[in-house]
This record gives structure tokens, C-alpha cells and sequence, in this order.
């Protein structure tokens, strides 16, 4: 099976210039939309009076995505104890769609109607939802109204989750009544070789109810896994954080069907080197013949170097022999 890389960026990676990712063949790029807890702008400040719940980074991410010929995704951080008071869970998890949406809204015109595909990061740490006294069997409640009313409200909805966490904060039921209604996107590291996991073909485990198999079509993806993210600690040239990286088996075709972007074009090909052409055959002869100087060059000052070596050891005994004559 054929897999494809793409990437998954957020307020925490500044600017990016998303031509990078197309120059390595990525067809998607998906960025965070929006938190249900407050967010910094763009210089990392918080001002609690803006009522910021959507990333300072999301509209120049998504539009800059599309303008570069990608396909742009958009994901929300679920979270289960905002906002206050605890007691209303109604009114969190509709916070947390309502958030979502008013990110969307940011976008221009042309580009809100291709937010159809919603993705919720449930990942809330345990710190938090301990602190908030919130339970498995709550939280999964909350979990499943959340998925209910963005499916009211979005064609398609991705639960971005690892095993670890479903593990311990939702239900079976709860994890068996997602696998019926949507896709998952599992996050699980592996040591990479570069910028690809030393496994490739390593399954990750999901949550209970769905399967590993990964999803090839936009029209069938309900219970299948859509993306393998496989680092947190990729290494783009150009970018100086860390990306994280991801495997899916749809193509770019199925992409454009299910962001609902079938306007998407190839990405341009890179910038031509600054000569304004490509090397030639006498060019990289020359380049050849020069190494092969340079190579001649090293041997020859390694003999010399040898050569040196070996005289000094002969002087050397040679004293050594007078001095145990006298």
C-alpha cells in the first residue's frame, strides 16, 4: 500500500512557509483552528479580555496552505473542563463547537465553505481532568455530544486520539460508538530514520472499536484509521522547530473529495537553481574531474605524510642502537 506524508502545524511553529512541505510532495497540511482553553497571539501574549479561542496562526496556515496548491485541514483541542462552571457539560461541549466555528469564520469568504471536515483532538491531560474531578464515564458522555453536535453541524468528523488516552478516559462503549460514526487519526512514535519512522509498515494500535486498517477512500473511512502520526520531532530545511509528521493511504484526489476541496492543484514544482537552469552533463563531468584532483591531491599528500612517518621511525632506531652502544 502506497502511503503518503503530510503535516500538522499550530501557533507554537511561528511562521511557516508551506511551499517547504510541497517541495517534499505533501498533498495536505492540516492546522489547529481553535481551543476551548484561551490562546496567545501571535507574539505568544495573553490578553484574557480578547476571548481568544482560536489560533493566531490558523488563518495564515490555512490560506497560505491553499494558495500554495495543498490541501487545507482544520482541527479543533477538546477540552472538558471549560468553561466553567463544571456542572453545566452542556455548555462545554457546546463551547467547544462554538469555538471551532468562529475560527472558520475568520477565514475568507472563499475559503470558510471548505471547512466540511472537522477534527477533535481529544487529549486533555490528566492533570486537568483530575483537577476538574471529572471522570471515564463523564468524560465519555461529553465525548460522545461532542461528536453528535459537530456531525450536526460538519459532512465529515476525525477523532484524533491515541490508544493511550481512550485507554484510560473513555469507556469501551463510548470508543465502540465513535468506530460506527467516524474515522480516527492515531499518534504514535516510533524512532525515526530521518524524517521516516524505522518501521513503515508498523500498525499502530487504535482505539477500542476501530481498526488499523488504514481508510483509501473519502467514502469509506467510518471505523478505519485516516492518518498514522508517527513523530512530534520531524525536521523540515527551512523550518526550525519540530513538525509532526503523518502517513495516510488516500490520495491526492481522495484528499480534494474529502476536505471538499477539489480545486486543489499539484503544488508548483521548487524555485530553478539561481543560475536559472538545471546542471548539464559537462557540468557535473567537471565537478567529477575536480574531485578526482582533489582525491589524487589527499593520496598524495597521505604517501608524503607515510613516507615521513617511516624515515622518522628509521632515525629513531637508529639512535636507539647507538645510544645501547655507548
Amino acid at each position: 500500500m502506497d502511503l503518503y506524508q503530510f503535516a500538522d502545524v499550530s501557533h507554537h511553529k511561528g511562521d511557516l512557509d508551506m511551499q517547504l512541505f510541497a517541495n517534499l510532495g505533501h498533498r495536505l497540511v492540516i492546522s489547529k483552528a481553535s481551543d476551548n482553553y484561551h490562546l496567545p497571539d501571535k507574539d505568544g501574549n495573553y490578553d484574557f479580555s480578547a476571548e481568544r479561542h482560536f489560533d493566531s496562526r490558523f488563518v495564515d496556515n490555512f490560506v497560505h496552505t491553499r494558495e500554495t496548491g495543498l490541501v487545507a485541514g482544520a482541527y479543533h483541542f477538546c477540552r472538558f473542563d471549560r468553561p466553567l462552571p463544571l456542572s453545566n457539560k452542556t455548555a462545554i461541549v457546546q463551547a467547544n463547537l462554538d469555538y471551532f466555528k468562529h475560527a472558520v469564520s475568520l477565514l475568507p469568504q472563499q475559503y470558510q465553505a471548505e471547512v466540511d471536515t472537522a477534527i477533535l483532538d481529544m487529549e486533555q491531560s490528566a492533570t486537568q481532568l483530575e483537577a476538574a474531578g471529572l471522570g471515564r464515564n463523564s468524560i465519555s458522555a461529553m465525548a460522545k455530544d461532542m461528536v453528535t453536535l459537530f456531525q450536526e453541524n460538519f459532512s465529515n468528523v476525525i477523532l484524533y486520539s491515541g490508544s493511550w488516552w481512550t485507554d484510560e478516559w473513555l469507556t469501551q462503549e463510548a470508543t465502540e460508538w465513535m468506530a460506527e460514526r467516524v474515522s480516527v487519526w492515531e499518534p504514535e512514535y516510533l524512532l525515526l530514520i530521518g524524517n521516516d519512522p524505522w518501521n513503515k509498515n508498523h500498525s499502530p494500535s487504535v482505539p477500542k472499536g476501530f481498526s488499523n486498517e488504514y481508510a483509501t477512500s473519502a467514502d469509506d473511512m467510518i471505523g478505519k484509521m485516516f492518518a498514522w502520526q508517527y513523530t512530534n520531532k520531524g525536521r523540515i530545511e527551512g523550518i526550525y522547530s519540530n513538525i509532526d509528521l503523518n502517513y495516510t493511504a488516500m490520495k491526492k484526489e481522495e484528499l480534494y473529495t474529502l476536505f471538499h476541496q477539489d480545486g486543489a492543484v499539484d503544488p508548483p514544482p521548487p524555485p530553478p537553481p539561481p543560475n536559472g537552469g538545471g546542471t548539464t552533463d559537462g557540468e557535473i563531468l567537471a565537478a567529477i574531474q575536480k574531485l578526482e584532483e582533489k582525491l589524487t591531491q589527499l593520496q598524495t599528500s597521505i604517501d608524503a605524510s607515510t613516507a615521513v612517518e617511516n624515515e622518522t621511525l628509521a632515525l629513531t632506531r637508529e639512535l636507539k642502537d647507538l645510544l645501547d652502544r655507548t
